[in-house]
């Protein structure tokens, strides 16, 4: 079930990364160097949509948050701080 599949993946990637924040401490040379890194993109967002694949969910995907690497306000359309020297965009959600 694609539903369950989901949920395991953001319940992984939830124990992974409080995992990291619980002992920041002692990661924090990995966290800095980019060793260690939490990445919604590549934990998250990847994975569902290989699990999340097909017509009835291409609408949904079409739709999802964009990168941050290119972007500006007016051409994302999402809740973001741009910047526009760098033609970066950070979403914003709450």
């Amino acid at each position: 079930d694609r539903v369950q599949q989901a949920l395991a993946l953001v319940r992984e990637v939830r124990a992974l990364w409080s995992g990291w924040l619980r002992d920041v401490d002692r990661l924090f040379p990995q966290l800095q160097d980019h060793s260690l890194r939490a990445s919604w993109k590549t934990q998250i967002r990847a994975p569902l949509q290989a699990i999340f694949t097909g017509a009835a969910f291409g609408p949904l995907l079409a739709n999802a948050p964009p990168s941050t690497s290119a972007c500006s306000r007016a051409a994302c359309g999402w809740p973001c701080t741009c910047t526009p020297a760098t033609a970066t965009c950070t979403p914003t959600f709450r």
